[in-house]
């Protein structure tokens, strides 16, 4: 599937005119940003062009076998990206774009600097509410360094599941890997990626992984997630203290399970 219609999608908004846009889209095309649903050719074409403006650069980015368009605005910093996902080809106009705005890396889910919030409203370091009830900073939350890049440890490894928040840097990706016994849930809050899995057949294959997208992984199925963009994921599992990793490959040559240099001690 190819992004490149009649003209390229790309090089219609580098132009800018609503007219040479509205031959690229179906009658019934769908715009989805944030929560927000347009329908129409006229008014999804008025909406595209005020979203991508006057793009500074342009990039084709590919999702497995699909593609999308990603644009960064004059204006805007390294970070500052607006990618369309979309299914257009050569052979009929899109009838669904998908909007994923890239937001600088510090902005991560429950930093107050991130949000802009005011710091009295973010607890410092951890506290006993009542017994059985604790809160804390999500920057005091344990934090395992990763060569593609972190994970926040929101659960303690005495509970009987994982939660984590897990950022990978773009270019980058996990381990291919399987767990004997964990099971796990990811959700994308943030970014594109490719999930790569292993089919019945026993190749390694991979579809695309976007913000909004929920993907859960059996114990034993192989998995592994690269980063287009920088990603923010959201993980929740059965029991995870690190060890139940079997790694069949990986970027960095680490051995199977508990790492000690990334996680430190068990009970830490």
């Amino acid at each position: 599937m190819s992004l490149i219609s009649r003209p390229r999608l790309s090089d219609v908004l580098r132009i800018g005119t609503r007219e040479a846009v509205l031959p690229l889209l179906s009658d019934a095309v769908v715009l989805f940003d944030a929560g927000i649903r347009v329908v129409g050719a006229d008014s999804v074409a008025i909406a595209l062009l005020e979203l991508v403006g006057q793009p500074g650069s342009v990039e084709i980015v590919q999702l497995g076998s699909k593609a999308a368009v990603a644009f960064r605005s004059v204006a805007g910093s390294d970070a500052d990206w607006v990618i369309l996902e979309t299914d257009v080809t050569d052979d009929r106009p899109a009838t669904a774009i998908r909007v994923h705005r890239l937001i600088a890396p510090t902005a991560l889910p429950g930093i107050a600097e991130g949000y802009d919030l005011p710091k009295r409203m973010v607890p410092e370091g951890t506290r006993d509410l009542a017994e059985g009830i604790t809160i804390s900073a999500f920057s005091s939350a344990k934090l395992v360094t990763k060569g593609w890049g972190s994970e926040r440890w929101l659960h303690r490894t005495d509970l009987p599941f994982g939660f984590k928040v897990i950022r990978i840097l773009a270019g980058s990706r996990t381990s291919l890997q399987y767990h004997q016994k964990k099971a796990e849930v990811y959700f994308v809050l943030e970014g594109i990626a490719r999930l790569h899995y292993r089919t019945a057949a026993g190749v390694v294959d991979t579809a695309p992984f976007v913000a909004g997208t929920v993907a859960t992984v059996d114990p034993l199925a192989w998995h592994r997630v690269e980063a287009v963009s920088d990603i923010v994921l959201v993980e929740a599992s059965t029991y995870d203290d690190g060890t139940d990793n079997i790694r069949i490959e990986d970027d960095y040559g680490r051995p199977n399970g508990h790492v000690a240099t990334e996680h430190g001690d068990l009970d830490a």
